[in-house]
């Protein structure tokens, strides 16, 4: 039993233990991450600064509100839109001495209360020294605009941004490519297009979408079709809902080659043609004055195993009037009836 005690290192008739310890290791410890040796000093000098600079413009919590401060706080809060908050906020600067993380705080409240009253506030607080305004500042704002719908807003801020010498970025440029997109200004929405590829940006997925749909909303699916191609020359793989976007554009201006493209791209990519696919075809014949070829894809349509729709029988039915086949017309709502297809029900 002694010995046995001695071995795991018990203190047995006044022994010392056997105290099993690690060999000391000798010289430095080395810390490498993908051959960058992190065990120099330098690394810590730099980590310290990082970390007294962060504790200086980052602090951990806002500063407590009391007495006459709260007070204020709580009447900046209760603000109309149409109210000045310029004098209060004077007032509460001078009351609290307030970092970025106070101005931060005080913003997430009025935004959680009063969306119109922060978006006025914001703008006044990027004037604001303490609040240490960056380039995200601005570009969150005019975000914020944009999803409102304020682009006159938007566009302010970005006017104040540049009046700051403070260049627009990717990903302030590449929020003023969907806002313009999204208000149908073709012209902007290019601009800021060309601006990221001036920085050598490659545009990414969300980025060619924008501008494919600011092409279809503008009535030009070739220009949109172009970018697809780009997208596709990059292994940039479009969405089904880009593809379609095209494909009407086309059908609706009648440019059957276009559609026809389209439609090829799409089922090459993986993409089965659809109820909407058809009726697209269906419609771009139609516009084209063909109505054989728009009866022909209808007919495909139906033996695919897709019920035509109201809107899809219209296209047609508009087709034989074009051309004044109004028998065709007639005869084919009897077909359908036979086929127990009810129209407008």
């Amino acid at each position: 039993m002694a010995e046995e005690a001695v071995g795991n290192g018990f203190d047995v008739a006044g022994e010392k233990p056997n105290v099993v310890s690690l060999p000391k290791r000798h010289g430095k410890i080395k810390y490498k991450i993908y051959g960058l040796d992190l065990s120099d000093p330098k690394w810590a000098e730099v980590a310290d600064k990082i970390h007294e600079t962060g504790e200086v413009i980052w602090p951990q919590e806002p500063k407590p509100l009391s007495g006459k401060c709260k007070l204020v706080t709580e009447r900046i809060l209760s603000l109309k839109e149409e109210d000045n908050p310029s004098p209060l906020l004077a007032e509460w600067i001078e009351l609290l001495r307030p970092n970025r993380i106070d101005w931060i705080t005080l913003l997430d409240r009025l935004k959680e209360q009063n969306t119109q009253l922060f978006f006025k506030v914001a703008e006044l607080v990027l004037g604001e020294e303490s609040f240490q305004t960056n380039i995200r500042d601005y570009s969150k704002l005019i975000d914020a605009h944009a999803k409102e719908n304020r682009l006159e807003d938007a566009e302010r801020i970005l006017k104040k941004m540049n009046e700051n010498n403070i260049l627009p970025d990717i990903l302030t440029s590449t929020v003023l490519v969907h806002m313009y997109s999204k208000a149908g200004n073709l012209d902007r929405a290019k601009q800021e297009f060309e601006k990221l590829r001036s920085r050598g940006f490659q545009p990414d997925m969300r980025v060619y979408n924008l501008m494919i749909m600011a092409y279809v909303n503008a009535g030009q699916p070739k220009l949109g079709e172009s970018l697809m191609r780009e997208m596709e020359a990059r292994d940039i793989k479009p969405t089904k809902e880009i593809y379609m976007a095209l494909l009407q554009s086309f059908a609706q201006h009648g440019d059957i080659n276009g559609a026809q493209r389209i439609v090829q791209t799409m089922q090459f990519a993986g993409f089965q043609l659809d109820m909407e696919s058809f009726t697209s075809l269906v419609e771009a014949y139609g516009q084209a004055g063909d109505p054989d070829q728009a009866r022909s894809n209808f007919d495909y349509m139906i033996q695919d195993g897709h019920r035509p729709d109201d809107r899809c029988t219209a296209s047609l039915i508009a087709a034989y009037e074009k051309k004044n086949l109004l028998d065709k017309a007639l005869d084919l709502l009897l077909q359908l009836e036979k086929m127990g297809l009810s129209l407008g029900l």
